[in-house]
């Protein structure tokens, strides 16, 4: 059997199993670890003032994030963008300087924490007087853990980061189970999926009305982490990708609405590793 031939017949061998799945649970509760229970992740889309130097705006924004500032909350990271250096089809033009994650113990606290960014972003004072708020957003929602290695994590490995609109006339639940119980099961049946990943998060975004900026125009949020640089490049090079994964990216999601790219991590706070 040649190699596109045994990728055709993984892919049948997948179809089947979806097929048969549990209505509502997700690739990730099947397979790994699923919803991080009762977990909320809050995430903010930031673009800088047209005035603002970018190193500035990233050096700021990090150092004034580091501490914990709400109740609930259990770690933070920054992640900066580092441009195209990813052969990724679902893309767009990048529009923004930084992403900031944070993960709280549930919705309610993060509710909460809406009230704590609306204070610091009427706030006069640095970094929130850098952030361009009328291009800026927030968006929220539980993450499902498609995959997660049980090993210790020695450093940051690279990082990709998606923001996926889903295609027209696809409604959010179609989306949400095609994203997460589809493309997540085509992702972990790739060659060497468990060894090269260090941990893989599909987050399906909630609207979030009267917050502290405006409500992302996203419908997902998914980071992709692998164990180091050798270990992306096999996986961004592997024919799987190009003959599985990105053709199957238009089925659920619209391109040229949605971004994709590698970022750099900044480990701002965890709660359970000071």
């Amino acid at each position: 059997m040649n190699r596109r031939s045994a990728i055709q017949a993984t892919v049948a061998t997948i179809g089947t199993a979806l097929a048969g799945k549990v209505e509502g649970a997700s690739f990730g509760e099947r397979q790994s670890k699923g919803t991080q229970g009762g977990e909320y992740k809050l995430a903010l889309i930031l673009q800088r003032r047209a005035d603002v130097d970018e190193d500035s705006f990233q050096q700021k924004w990090i150092a004034a994030r580091t501490a914990a500032d709400a109740a609930g909350l259990l770690r933070r990271v920054y992640n900066i963008p580092l441009g195209s250096g990813m052969p990724i089809k679902t893309g767009a033009t990048q529009h923004f300087d930084g992403i900031e994650e944070n993960w709280f113990v549930d919705h309610a606290a993060a509710k909460a924490y809406l009230a704590v960014l609306k204070r610091h972003f009427e706030s006069a004072s640095e970094p929130w007087s850098l952030v361009d708020r009328q291009n800026s957003m927030i968006a929220g929602g539980r993450g499902h853990i498609v995959w997660e290695a049980e090993r210790a994590q020695s450093s940051v490995g690279p990082k990709i980061l998606i923001l996926s609109v889903r295609r027209e006339q696809m409604s959010t639940p179609a989306f949400r189970d095609y994203w997460i119980n589809h493309h997540g099961g085509l992702v972990m049946a790739s060659p060497g999926a468990r060894e090269r990943h260090r941990r893989i998060e599909y987050c399906p975004l909630d609207p979030i009305a009267n917050g502290p900026l405006p409500a992302a125009a996203y419908d997902g949020l998914a980071t992709i982490q692998f164990e180091g640089g050798p270990a992306f490049q096999t996986a961004m090079a592997d024919d799987y990708y190009k003959q599985v994964l990105a053709p199957d990216e238009p089925n659920f999601s619209n391109a040229g609405r949605s971004y994709g790219g590698p970022v750099r991590e900044v480990k701002l706070m965890d709660a359970a590793n000071p």
